[in-house]
């Protein structure tokens, strides 16, 4: 016999409470409120934004939006606005979805699976009000895979975030010597500026700032070693400012200036070619 144990780690338990639809609303507002229990929304069609913090964050067609007990919510649509949603009722939810990095503060995530996700909702709308025992279950098993979704998503949209940031790295080594800002990269990749600095910060431990930076003195490092660049040429290559701020920069970072590391670099060079010789 071949038994298999698959861990409890990720489990949570769910129970639903009601569902709903809102079809083609114009200019639709929901909150401030809080409730006492999640809401998992559906975007169906439009865009909206999200109040909270003192941010503004938005969100729209193809999105989810988990709203967390006892945490007040305030959004408002923009034009046309469909949506579907389900009140879930759960003790240990939020550690589930906390692991996934959806949080009352960063409760919006991007639909993996769109169309099963709204094709779930309808098969829950379309069970009676007063389901029997069997349809009960069926309705947690219906819910349970909402959340599923909602895991892949996450567990998708990570995969993004990594490979998104793979790209900047690429980018900034190939526009390193030019005047590259933090504000043009999340341009490029059509993302807000705070949320890019985040997850390039998680990704890779840098900020944005701090990897064109690196890129620039590895650079400079590289020519005061290899070439007879002036210590402003050399400053130009690698895409510092001006000659001054260079040599300031590299003295802090290495405790010496470009000309020290030059002539150090430089005497390694000769003592190695004296010793093969």
């Amino acid at each position: 016999m071949t038994e298999t144990v698959f861990s409890q780690q990720y489990g949570c338990n769910v129970d639903l409470y009601f569902g709903g639809e809102r079809e083609k609303t114009f200019n639709h507002e929901y909150g401030p409120v809080k409730r006492t229990h999640f809401i998992i929304t559906l975007v169906r069609e439009g865009e909206a934004s999200l109040f909270m913090d003192g941010r503004t964050l938005s969100f729209g067609a193809g999105d989810l939006i988990v709203m967390f007990p006892d945490t007040e919510y305030h959004y408002r649509a923009h034009g046309t606005w469909s949506i579907k949603w389900v009140g879930v009722g759960s003790a240990d939810l939020d550690i589930f979805l906390k692991g996934l990095g959806i949080t009352p503060q960063s409760p919006i995530v991007k639909c993996a699976d769109t169309a099963r996700a709204e094709e779930i909702l309808n098969m829950i709308y379309g069970t009676t009000k007063s389901p029997s025992p069997s349809q009960v279950m069926r309705l947690k098993s219906l819910l349970c895979e909402l959340i599923s979704i909602i895991a892949e998503s996450c567990e998708k949209e990570t995969e993004l975030k990594a490979a998104r940031s793979a790209d900047i790295l690429s980018y900034i080594a190939a526009h390193y010597t030019e005047e590259v800002k933090v504000a043009d990269v999340a341009k490029k990749y059509h993302v807000d500026r705070s949320h890019l600095e985040r997850s390039f910060k998680k990704d890779t431990g840098l900020s944005i700032r701090e990897a064109i930076t690196n890129f620039r003195i590895k650079k400079a490092q590289t020519l005061l070693r290899e070439t007879s660049f002036s210590i402003s040429e050399t400053a130009k290559a690698s895409g510092f400012k001006d000659r001054l701020y260079f040599s300031k920069f590299f003295h802090k970072k290495f405790g010496m200036t470009p000309t020290e590391y030059r002539r150090q670099s430089q005497a390694g060079r000769d003592r190695l070619q004296n010793f093969d010789g």
